[in-house]
């Protein structure tokens, strides 16, 4: 059961599958041929500089292929239609084309800082380029390889870096907004790039063009789901006598109602203390409890704060080897031991652990496939030095300090939690996710209603305080909601103690926010600069539309219903 966050999932481009050749497990740099590449199969050579798109697998070595198309009708909700591949034939191979950019760079330096780039053009219109990470593809097949093909558009995952920036391109960066329903015509351009003491970037490799009719299933929508829903009193929070522009509200009930927000189950916004939205979906209501996954690492980072602040732990730059003899596990060393409390929260443990990599023997997966979790973990290795203070998402690194709470506290991290955070807010029935030594799980799973959510974000937009008692010292809420470390340029923002860190825009006005999210679109956003709370629950789990869609409800739609003055 995975618990982290999808959109960290889909910036994975490591992955060494390729949906149209077969793979090649040798990672040796610089292996293959240098030599410019001799092409002689008269298909390769007529095309030479094209790419054809087609609509189904083929293996590698049919080039020939007579089914290449030019058209093909791209089902919005992937309910329909046909997957869309490319295949680009190229005069030489990815890694002659880095090297002509640079001479006097070694293959090994090529392919750490080069490869692939895309450009996305709709209807003449550039929408989005992308420079494909470095680690996406085989070193071998960069070195040999003068065809790419990668598969696009699909109805169903395919592990495949081609399909996760298809996704990145639609989701993220303009891609939906440009291919709205009707026929369109997409252009790529394939370049190669290289990053080393400046960037560099050839010329056209190939490119290509294909209409594509973008079409969305009729979707029978019951008036009632879109209505927007009154407010009832709460015993903890007061109804907001602010109005909101209802069309805006409704607007955004429509998209949840026709799947465009995909499985949402809740939108709640709290404005100066008190509920000025409340709207429940898909068989959801006040009471529901919700399955926030990977928001329950945040959780977790307030229950370490508070545990320094009772005392039971020194601080967050206490190592580990205060709490775990690591000279008993294996992988043992000075570097394993001196880890801290800090680098857990930021995500910069040397820890060899990453959600990111599926071949990680720290990622969420294989440590849940283990018998004991926690063993696991502390039986990792290290990263190599050049992966020092990079954020790298990673579960583990939660679930060792879920661990240190549990056994530096009396009675344990559930207790703790109940007596010193969830009772002071009235959050009543918690409900947490247990390893299979039944102990509580540090890494998310942990469930609440809506409202009991908002309730631990005004706490911290509140500087720990609850009803004019300090709950969580300032000083934590301060250090947890800081820029500690920059994230992956794509997830664009910074991280503090388990909560990201960004700048979002809505109407031409910035805001700077602090959030919490977990797999299937649960987001627990803080607003810095207006007193607003808003928290959106959804269990569109493992879908990359999942991990996006809350900030475009948010820009689109919630902030653009409600009258905000900034401080």
């Amino acid at each position: 059961m995975k618990y982290y966050i999808l959109i960290i999932t889909i910036l994975t481009t490591s992955l060494i599958f390729n949906a149209c050749q077969q793979p090649i497990d040798d990672m040796n740099y610089s292996e293959g041929d240098m030599g410019d590449v001799a092409i002689t199969d008269s298909f390769h050579l007529a095309h030479m500089g094209e790419i054809l798109f087609h609509n189904k697998y083929i293996s590698a070595a049919d080039y020939a292929y007579n089914k290449y198309i030019d058209e093909i009708d791209i089902y919005l909700d992937g309910r329909g239609g046909m997957d869309l591949y490319m295949r680009a034939f190229q005069a030489n191979s990815l890694t002659n084309y880095l090297k002509a950019l640079a001479p006097e760079e070694s293959i090994d330096q090529l392919l750490k800082n080069g490869n692939y780039q895309f450009s996305f053009i709709v209807d003449d219109r550039l929408i989005y380029t992308e420079d494909v990470h470095y680690g996406a593809g085989i070193p071998r097949s960069k070195n040999a390889n003068v065809t790419l093909c990668k598969p696009l558009h699909a109805t169903e995952k395919i592990d495949s870096w081609g399909w996760f920036m298809w996704n990145r391109f639609m989701l993220r960066n303009g891609g939906e907004e440009a291919l709205t329903i009707g026929s369109h015509v997409l252009k790529i351009e394939l370049r190669s790039y290289l990053k080393i003491k400046e960037k560099k970037v050839s010329e056209i490799i190939a490119e290509g063009s294909i209409t594509l009719n973008i079409i969305k299933n009729a979707i029978e929508i019951n008036p009632e789901n879109i209505a927007i829903q009154n407010i009832d009193p709460h015993d903890d929070f007061k109804v907001s006598k602010q109005e909101v522009i209802h069309s805006k509200i409704k607007e955004l009930n429509i998209k949840v109602a026709n799947e465009s927000f995909l499985d949402v189950t809740s939108i709640v916004a709290i404005k100066d203390g008190n509920i000025l939205i409340e709207e429940y979906f898909n068989g959801s209501d006040r009471s529901s409890m919700h399955d926030t996954r990977s928001l329950g690492k945040t959780v977790t980072g307030m229950l370490v704060g508070l545990a320094i602040d009772k005392g039971y732990i020194i601080d967050e730059n206490q190592t580990l080897s205060t709490f775990y003899n690591f000279y008993s596990y294996e992988n043992k060393s000075k570097t394993k031991s001196n880890i801290t409390i800090k680098d857990l929260l930021t995500m910069t443990s040397l820890l060899d652990g990453s959600d990111m990599d599926p071949n990680s023997s720290g990622n969420e997966d294989k440590i849940q496939e283990s018998e004991d979790w926690m063993d696991h973990v502390l039986n990792l290795g290290l990263k190599s030095s050049d992966q020092d203070k990079k954020w790298d998402y990673f579960t583990g690194g939660t679930m060792l300090l879920g661990d240190i709470v549990d056994k530096s506290v009396p009675n344990g991290i559930e207790q703790m939690a109940m007596d010193y955070l969830f009772e002071p807010l009235n959050i009543k029935s918690p409900k947490w996710f247990y390893t299979p030594q039944s102990l509580a799980y540090g890494g998310g799973g942990l469930q609440m209603t809506t409202l009991d959510l908002a309730k631990l974000g005004m706490l911290y937009q509140n500087n720990g305080k609850w009803n004019n008692e300090q709950i969580i010292s300032q000083k934590w809420v301060e250090k947890s909601l800081s820029k500690h470390i920059s994230l992956p340029q794509d997830m664009n923002g910074t991280y503090g103690y388990l909560w990201y860190n960004k700048n979002i825009i809505s109407e031409n006005q910035l805001y700077h926010i602090s959030y919490a999210a977990g797999n299937g679109g649960n987001m627990l956003f803080i607003f810095h600069d207006i007193p607003l709370i808003v928290v959106i629950t959804a269990t569109a789990y493992n879908t990359m539309k999942g991990s996006v869609q809350g900030f475009k409800m948010l820009s689109k739609y919630i902030l653009p219903s409600i009258n905000l003055e900034k401080k």
